[in-house]
């Protein structure tokens, strides 16, 4: 096969579904990124309407490329953070501030993703759903779904 390798080593096969996956997560990237430029650029109606154009394109692109809801919004929320806080911290106080700006803004979006990531999991449960079903489907062999009669 390939000579190059020593005989204790072997090539590993790259997963596409994960390829698949990272390719997701770096289009929600770049629309976290781009709702964040169009904040700072459009007037506040225009970016109401941006942000939700934005917000459902992301779980849109989300969807189709496998990553999970929660993923989903975490990705974008951090991402959106990060550069929000960088922004702002570069505003205030320079090339410090942006340094400091960038992980604050990741920590800030971090807990409100996590309340509103908890709210919707509570508002699913309080209607009868499950919102961990599926979270696995590897592991799940599609019958655990539960419908009430």
């Amino acid at each position: 096969m390939n000579e190059s390798l020593p005989a204790n080593q072997h090539e590993v096969a790259i997963d596409p579904v994960v390829v698949y996956q990272a390719i997701g997560l770096f289009l929600l990237a770049t629309i976290s990124g781009s709702l964040v430029f169009l904040m700072h650029q459009l007037a506040w109606p225009w970016f109401a309407v941006s942000f939700f154009v934005g917000a459902f394109s992301g779980v849109i692109v989300g969807a189709m490329f496998g990553v999970p809801l929660n993923s989903t919004v975490a990705a974008m929320a951090a991402i959106a953070g990060l550069l929000e806080g960088a922004y702002q911290g570069w505003q205030a106080y320079g090339l410090l501030g942006a340094v400091v700006g960038g992980p604050a803004g990741i920590l800030a979006s971090v807990v409100l993703v996590m309340l509103t990531l908890m709210s919707i999991s509570a508002v699913v449960i309080l209607c009868g759903g499950n919102p961990f079903v599926n979270a696995y489907p590897e592991e799940s062999s599609g019958g655990d779904v539960e419908r009430p009669t």
